[in-house]
């Protein structure tokens, strides 16, 4: 079962980017470069914690990070990435969750995906669909990495 519905979000996170406005017509159109942090070391800790009570009933951590995850996301922003989980989960109950909790679950993912905590939460009011989730060059892996 998590093979299938794994299966179904690298194709909806493949998807993503032209569902999401800005970029059915110019996939950087708005977007910035990544900074090195988004989120607090507390918010990353309840994003865990709502994860594993929302979300692992259906998603493995191992599907939500990654080079494949990244290089689905890349190029998109994490406005992009919220927004997508906002509307679409829980599977079976989107927008059931409070909004800081979808916020937290979004930190949670940049953890995931080794982007470092700073002093200020990542909130949905902060200009996110102009934060590059992934950029092309830092990709994890690859040989100009910068986690």
């Amino acid at each position: 079962m998590k093979l299938v519905r794994g299966s179904a979000l690298i194709g909806l996170a493949l998807a993503a980017g032209s569902a999401c406005g800005t970029f059915a017509q110019n996939p950087g159109a708005g977007v910035t470069s990544t900074p090195r942090a988004l989120y607090t070391d507390e918010q990353g800790d309840r994003g865990a914690v709502v994860f594993g009570a929302a979300c692992a009933g259906c998603h493995s951590e191992g599907e939500l990070s990654g080079r494949l995850f990244q290089i689905g996301w890349q190029g998109k922003s994490v406005g992009a990435l919220f927004t997508l989980i906002r509307t679409t989960m829980p599977f079976d109950r989107p927008a059931l969750l409070q909004e800081h909790e979808y916020a937290d679950v979004t930190a949670y993912i940049l953890r995931l995906n080794g982007r470092p905590a700073r002093g200020d939460e990542l909130q949905s009011s902060q200009p996110l669909e102009q934060v590059e989730l992934f950029p092309a060059s830092g990709l994890a892996g690859s040989a100009t990495s910068d986690p």
